[in-house]
């Protein structure tokens, strides 16, 4: 398992054309002024259809997460849930087979 992590949106794309990732983590906190545009984007290219992402927030917010999922994420991530995990090897699992916090 490969994993890179870009914190700047204007080096997003260009990772992504790099790498060609299964999974991507969005981070919604960082980037929430971004997210229509970016998942538009990702879910426009057919290129990227086999793609799963995640969201990853703080806390659970109804409207916000319907919005995200809306907008193309498969899965939801929060930070709380995170916590209460007792292996963090169960989280990993969970992203690689889509079990994931919805």
């Amino acid at each position: 398992m490969q994993v890179k992590h870009v914190d700047m949106l204007e080096k997003v794309f260009p990772a992504l054309y790099e790498t060609v990732p299964h999974i991507i983590v969005f981070n919604y906190d960082s980037f929430k002024e971004a997210a229509p545009r970016f998942l538009a984007r990702i879910r426009g290219n057919r290129f990227y259809d086999k793609t799963k992402i995640y969201g990853y927030k703080t806390k659970p917010e109804p409207r916000t997460d319907e919005y995200l999922i809306s907008l193309g994420i498969n899965f939801l991530i929060y930070k709380t849930e995170i916590a209460e995990k007792k292996e963090p090897l169960q989280l990993v699992n969970s992203l690689r087979f889509g079990d994931a916090v919805n």
